[in-house]
């Protein structure tokens, strides 16, 4: 659902940056576009919002998210060994993926 995008400046995040937090599908619904259009929400709702781009993490190691991500024009701008990606998810490490915006 669009409307259950929510674009919060903290944390560092500059504030002409939307940031995604986390985007998930239920395994019952992959490889049907949900991600893609979660997706496309996310970043009509950060352009919609002023936003001159959108940034992401997503693990090395997740090669469906980041194949999704190079497709929709995100590229990766800094590679992390970050302790909570091995900790958490058993991932080597982490990008960090940022999309430009046209100006609206």
């Amino acid at each position: 659902r669009a409307d259950a995008v929510h674009i919060e400046v903290d944390g560092g995040i500059a504030a002409d940056t939307g940031y995604i937090d986390e985007l998930a599908v239920a395994p019952w619904a992959r490889r049907r576009g949900v991600a893609r259009t979660l997706l496309a929400a996310c970043v009509a709702t950060a352009h919609d919002a002023g936003k001159s781009r959108v940034t992401l993490m997503v693990t090395t190691d997740n090669a469906a998210a980041r194949a999704l991500y190079d497709a929709e024009g995100f590229v990766a701008v800094r590679r992390r060994r970050w302790l909570l990606a091995r900790m958490v998810f058993r991932a080597p490490g982490a990008l960090r993926m940022e999309r430009r915006l046209p100006p609206r």
